[in-house]
């Protein structure tokens, strides 16, 4: 064996000049390799990450049919005491209510429809990032302050003296109105010609049967979210929300889940289920976005396809070095055979300079393609001039600054694909090598 390994490496130095274009050439190969891995592992985190960290978490609790009817009546019953519980094995939770309305601007004209979401200003952060300035247009997030805002008819109304001679007129008897907060989505903003500073009317069926009516302070607008979210979000407290739609106490849409920090996500499920019980039923992240999720787990599939695809060039290159290594052996082979190697071992030997040369270009091309990724990962790519506000695909934003990392998978896995595309190419030519007749061989010209 140790046969093989000496005379594999020296054979493969006997024309320098050709074993260094292929060597290079696989070289190269396997460094665009190395950052393309690196650079799809980071888009695919990045693509999981904004699902999980900008709006669904890891896992969520609903009542079992309210993701198929989206009902404002199907809601998860005693949802303060599930939240302590989540909290209490160490799971970070939040609380959110949805419901639909008719969103009007009083200055502009337009009016659109809106999904509302409430949150918990105390609970949303631990599970998002909803509330980070870097998501936001423009504008600023969500505080849960108020301001009271008279009636425009006590304006009038109290222009008049009273007439039973009291001192401060009819104002004293309006009733002041309770103007919240709302951050927009970013389509749905632009349609109703508002931005902050702008007051918006929204009209509801409350939960209770009334018309819910009232009146938000635009104060933010999201930059691109998602198709969903950028066409009809508008994001308030839960104290805004439950003015307007005045769901049950202690009744949520929704609790959304982060699992502590390396937990299984199947595992922390089942955990969650457990604690949930018949209040609602607990689906992760992949249930609810299967498409995302298919395309996260099949991202190792794609990789390699189109890294198969890109070391085509470079295994035709190592199939025509061997196959002129070959020919210019014709000789030694006819001898080495004649004095007793055997087909196999010719093949073998011809193998072995197949992988020292795939060994040389595997390491001088992870050595280039390490630092290129890691200085991408810090600098990256800015595409800011193509989409200042990042660009959406299947359903979930990207920053317009790409960037990639290295990981276990981008290092090894276009070695080992080196590898099997090289041996691969060199079959033939070592098939050729190993069925020479020695008696032809010898007198080749």
């Amino acid at each position: 064996m140790k046969m093989y390994w000496v005379m594999g490496w020296r054979n493969i130095w006997r024309n320098r000049r050709r074993s260094a274009i292929t060597i290079g050439a696989m070289a190269f190969s396997v460094t665009l390799l190395v950052f393309f891995f690196g650079f799809m592992a980071s888009w695919m985190g990045q693509m999981e990450e904004n699902v999980i960290g900008m709006s669904v978490g890891d896992i969520q609790i609903h009542h079992a049919q309210y993701l198929a009817d989206q009902n404002l009546y199907q809601l998860v019953p005693d949802a303060d005491a599930l939240l302590e519980e989540l909290h209490g094995h160490g799971f970070a939770a939040a609380t959110r209510v949805y419901g639909y309305g008719l969103m009007a601007s009083d200055e502009s004209g337009k009016s659109a429809g809106a999904q509302f979401k409430g949150i918990s200003l105390a609970n949303e952060p631990t599970v998002t990032l909803l509330h980070r300035d870097r998501n936001l247009l423009n504008g600023r997030f969500l505080t849960g302050e108020t301001r009271l805002e008279l009636p425009d008819t006590t304006e009038a109304a109290g222009s008049f003296d009273d007439p039973l001679g009291g001192d401060e007129g009819y104002a004293a008897e309006a009733e002041a109105l309770v103007v919240g907060q709302v951050v927009l989505g970013k389509k749905l903003a632009h349609t109703l010609s508002v931005g902050p500073g702008d007051t918006v009317n929204v009209v509801t069926m409350s939960a209770d049967g009334t018309m819910g009516n009232e009146l938000f302070d635009v104060i933010g607008v999201f930059k691109n979210f998602s198709e969903l979210e950028d066409r009809s979000l508008a994001l308030v407290t839960r104290d805004d929300y439950q003015r307007l739609f005045r769901l049950p106490d202690d009744q949520v849409h929704e609790i959304a889940i982060r699992r502590p920090e390396g937990a299984d996500l199947q595992e922390s499920r089942a955990k969650i289920a457990g604690l949930a019980g018949d209040r609602g039923e607990a689906r992760t992240w992949q249930e609810i976005l299967p498409a995302i999720a298919e395309m996260v787990t099949f991202q190792r599939t794609i990789m390699v396809l189109f890294g198969f695809m890109m070391y085509i060039g470079a295994g035709l290159l190592i199939m025509n070095s061997t196959l002129m290594m070959v020919f210019e052996r014709i000789r030694e082979f006819g001898v080495m055979k004649a004095i007793g190697l055997r087909p196999l071992q010719i093949l073998v030997l011809v193998f072995f300079e197949t992988f020292w040369m795939s060994v040389v270009a595997g390491i001088a091309g992870i050595a280039a393609g390490v630092p290129l990724t890691l200085w991408v990962g810090k600098v990256g790519i800015d595409l800011t001039s193509m989409a200042p506000d990042g660009f959406a695909m299947s359903g979930t934003v990207f920053d317009p600054v790409m960037y990639a990392r290295v990981t276990v998978d981008s290092i090894y896995l276009p070695f080992l694909m080196l590898l099997a595309v090289a041996f691969a190419s060199a079959l033939y030519p070592a098939v050729k090598a190993a069925v020479i007749e020695p008696v032809k061989a010898i007198y080749h010209i």
